[in-house]
């Protein structure tokens, strides 16, 4: 532990390979993702814009890390010896509907629109504009979309106690 000025920094070396393709590092993410989410639940997307802007940010990056953590179960190797992400990956790896098909996750009509919101989320969340021409300026305004969003997690959350009670 270092300190410095008052401020006390810890450091933490690891092996990008072995933490990258452990199903419990994603997972973790995954459930810090949705509980920050959840805590700003109540913002209504039209008084509080920005606020539901971020919300969705962190649910897609919450769907991607648990789609990661599918892939990892499946054995799928994330992040290569070399601690990059895997090229058969790249084309796919923050793309919510790609990766879900990727791994075999069966999406209604509406689990499909709500993971290319949420995909399109992932970008307009962090940014005031959307750095991405192909996204063509738009913003998502979602209000009813939780119970799907709650099915698709439940469905892909069973998916991976699957594969790891496989083994």
């Amino acid at each position: 532990m270092k300190t410095s000025k008052g401020i006390r920094t810890i450091e933490f070396r690891y092996d990008r390979e072995e933490i990258g393709n452990l199903p419990n590092a994603w997972e973790g993410i995954f459930k810090a993702l949705i509980e920050s989410s959840e805590k700003i639940k109540d913002a209504d997307p039209i008084k509080e814009f920005e606020l539901f802007r971020v919300k969705l940010m962190l649910r897609g990056m919450a769907v991607e890390s648990l789609l990661k953590t599918l892939a990892i179960s499946k054995g799928f190797k994330l992040i290569t010896s070399d601690g990059k992400l895997n090229k058969d990956f790249k084309e796919i790896s923050h793309d919510l509907v790609g990766l879900a098909k990727r791994f075999d996750v069966e999406l209604s009509n509406d689990e499909e629109k709500i993971l290319r919101i949420l995909t399109d989320s992932i970008e307009t969340g962090r940014y005031p504009v959307p750095v991405k021409e192909t996204l063509k300026n738009r913003f998502w305004i979602v209000p009813t979309y939780e119970d799907q969003f709650y099915q698709f997690l439940k469905k892909t959350i069973d998916l991976v106690n699957i594969e790891s009670a496989k083994a």
